[in-house]
C-alpha cells in the first residue's frame, strides 16, 4: 500500500503520480524523447485515475512545463493519446505558446544563475578579504 503507486488511501505527490505514469503509460510519457500530448488528455487520465482532478492536473503540469516537453510542441508535431496513438497535430498558435513558455523558463533560469554567480562573487570577495586580514595579522604578506 504505497502512496507512490497509488495503492493506498493517501494521495501521492504530483511528482510521484507523474513517476507512476512514466511506468504505466510508456507510450505516452517519456523521460527522453518527448512527444506532445493529446489536447484534453487530462479528461482521459481523470477517467482512469482514482485521484482528485486537482492532483491529476498538477501532475500533468509537472510534465507539460518541462523544457523538453515545450521544445517538442512544434507546429505540425503529432500529439499522442494514453496508448501512444496519434491524437491530433500541434497548430501554429499552440507552438507559439509553448515557445513563449520555454523562453520565459529559460529567462528565469538565467536570472537565477546570474543571482547565484553574483552571490558567489560577493562571497569570494569576503573570503579573500578575510584571508588577507588573517595573513596581515599574523605577519605574512
Amino acid at each position: 500500500m504505497s502512496a507512490e503507486t497509488g495503492d493506498g488511501d493517501e494521495p501521492p505527490s504530483p511528482q510521484a503520480l507523474l513517476d507512476s505514469w512514466y511506468r504505466r503509460y510508456t507510450s505516452t510519457f517519456f523521460k527522453g524523447h518527448t512527444r506532445p500530448l493529446k489536447v484534453g488528455i487530462h479528461e482521459d487520465l481523470l477517467a482512469l485515475e482514482p485521484w482528485p482532478e486537482k492532483l491529476v492536473r498538477r501532475a500533468l503540469a509537472c510534465y507539460v512545463h518541462l523544457p523538453r516537453y515545450l521544445k517538442a510542441v512544434r507546429a505540425g508535431a503529432e500529439r499522442v493519446d494514453l496508448e501512444g496513438q496519434p491524437a491530433g497535430v500541434v497548430d501554429d498558435e499552440e507552438a507559439r505558446h509553448a515557445r513563449k513558455k520555454l523562453e520565459a523558463l529559460q529567462a528565469k533560469q538565467r536570472a537565477r544563475d546570474a543571482g547565484t554567480s553574483e552571490r558567489e562573487s560577493r562571497k569570494n570577495v569576503r573570503l579573500d578579504r578575510k584571508l588577507s586580514d588573517l595573513l596581515a595579522k599574523h605577519g605574512r604578506h
